[in-house]
């Protein structure tokens, strides 16, 4: 598959290992001589495959193993055949290290070495039966692995090869083979993993085992980053979409692109499930209307999922049950619906959210949305009559924060044009105002506003304001997020620009992206997301 119009990523190759939990060592490798850009090779092209060499079955003796190695271009392994040991289950002492002469992947091809350290406590008798790069994402690590006891539960530790294993992915014990994805890591780095489980109250784990990722897409953009007070910066990732290209991306904290698959045009929002296994797009505001896409890739974009005769815009908010929610155009105004992970209706939350709320210049715009496990309800945002809306699972209107004409309990407020936002603890209310310095005036500087809402009395306290320095503005969509450590995500979509303050409205760092959508911060790409 090719992204775009850019130069296709470097195709990556399978390594197959067998390495029993709590035996002694064996290194089988598959090493990756470094090419030239001129060398790469078409996505269309790439192979993942396994070559056996002429030698069977290696014991750890300290035996050195010869296969076939892969001409520039190719995409081959030679292998000896799978490794195993004859450690003590107990910890053992070392096994022989056994050269990987002979053993070279071609072009692009992932580097994959076993550890020579001894035995793993305990003895569930783990395999690590396969671990490459993901042929499309080439710093998407793929682990398969299997065990001889029944286990209970299990996660992969891993992380770049010179600062330990310093990240988690959790294992979920129904996929088959306990495929895990590897997620977060920078592009052309080594990074070591490790299969740590649980049987019967007892914690083994495999050998350390290594991989190093490949380039990112060509035509991604350069992340600039300034730093102004590094040590309050919030660790993690950054989830958005660009508006101007058709690329969803996650970044990391230092600014290097993580993950990254193409979508549709004049797209706004890009959100990973519940679970971590497949990220959401949706067009931003289709124009001519009827032109809407919502798309879901998974995660090691082996999978794309189109909607078809759904008109749906500007935002989706994934749900624990692998569903999503969507604003979908119907019948002049917008639906709220609840749809499968194949795109097909589930139920209908909202058959018309003027039923919610009064339309008023343009009549629905609904542009927004946020799913709150708690009572699992739902927040909307309307640009138009410059509110937001809370509603029930069910689809009735809890109360309206803004805006004129209420149709139920009302919170009254006035700016101009909303975008994304935040329903925090204790009914804090933290969202993006376009035209915050006039409102009902046209475009403004934007601002950031955080009100504690009064849902018995009705009423809304001011209690933060953000507003850079320099004036910055987004006239559509916008976004802010109250972060762990107490500071504020900003986006300036149409600006491009990202900044984290602090909760005394300090600047921290900055992100210069290129025009963007929506953006959301995680502290880890597994697990639900924060807001």
């Amino acid at each position: 598959m090719m992204l775009g119009n850019d130069s296709p990523e470097r195709p990556t190759v399978a390594c197959l290992l067998a390495v029993a939990c709590g035996f002694g060592s064996g290194a089988l490798g598959c090493n990756s001589g470094e090419p030239n850009k001129a060398d790469m090779v078409s996505q269309t092209d790439a192979v993942t495959s396994t070559s056996p060499g002429t030698n069977m079955a290696v014991t750890s003796a300290g035996l050195t193993t010869s296969g076939s190695s892969a001409t520039a271009g190719g995409s081959v392994t030679g292998t000896g055949g799978p490794v195993t040991s004859t450690g003590n289950p107990a910890g053992g002492t070392s096994g022989g290290a056994i050269s990987t002469s002979g053993a070279t992947n071609g072009v692009g091809g992932a580097t994959a070495t076993a550890s020579t350290s001894g035995g793993a406590p305990g003895d569930c008798g783990i395999t690590v039966d396969s671990y490459e790069l993901s042929p499309t994402i080439a710093t998407v690590g793929i682990v398969s692995w299997s065990a001889t006891a029944a286990i209970d539960s299990a996660e992969i530790s891993f992380g770049p090869s010179d600062t330990g294993l310093t990240m988690t992915a959790p294992v979920d014990l129904n996929e088959p083979g306990y495929r895990t994805l590897l997620l977060g890591m920078k592009s052309q780095r080594d990074y070591n993993f490790q299969i740590v489980a649980t049987a019967a109250g007892q914690t083994c784990s495999s050998e350390v085992l290594s991989l190093s990722t490949g380039y990112i897409a060509n035509a991604l953009p350069d992340i600039e980053r300034e730093v102004v007070q590094a040590a309050a910066v919030s660790p993690g990732f950054i989830v958005t979409m660009l508006n101007t290209s058709p690329y969803a991306l996650i970044f990391d904290a230092d600014g290097d692109i993580v993950w990254w698959a193409s979508g549709p045009t004049t797209a706004s929002s890009a959100r990973m499930d519940w679970h971590g296994k497949n990220m959401w797009m949706v067009t931003g505001n289709p124009s001519p209307s009827g032109r809407g896409e919502l798309w879901r890739v998974s995660m090691d974009g082996s999978e794309t999922v189109k909607s078809t005769g759904l008109d749906v815009h500007h935002d989706i908010a994934p749900l624990p049950n692998g569903n999503v929610v969507a604003l979908v155009h119907q019948d002049g105004c917008s639906a709220i619906l609840e749809l499968t992970p194949e795109l097909t209706t589930a139920r209908t939350i909202v058959a018309d959210v003027s039923t919610l709320y009064q339309p008023s210049g343009m009549g629905c715009h609904p542009n927004s949305v946020l799913y709150h496990p708690e009572d699992e309800s739902l927040t909307v945002s309307d640009r138009e009559p410059n509110l937001y809306v809370k509603v029930s699972k069910t689809g009735e209107l809890e109360w309206q924060f803004g805006g004129q004409n209420p149709l139920g309990p009302h919170i009254s407020q006035i700016w101009s044009v909303n975008h994304g936002h935040q329903l925090l603890p204790d009914n804090h209310f933290l969202f993006f105002n376009n035209n915050g310095d006039q409102p009902g005036f046209g475009v403004g500087t934007s601002h950031a506003v955080e009100f504690a809402l009064d849902l018995e009395a009705l009423t809304a306290t001011e209690v933060f304001r953000y507003v850079s320095d320099d004036n910055l503005n987004s006239a559509s969509l916008g976004d802010v997020q109250r972060l762990p450590n107490g500071n504020t995500l900003v986006t300036y979509s149409n600006t491009g620009v990202i900044h984290e303050v602090d909760a005394g409205g300090a600047l921290v760092q900055v992100f210069r992206t290129g025009v963007t959508g929506y953006a959301m911060h995680r502290e880890s790409l597994y697990g639900p997301p924060p807001k």
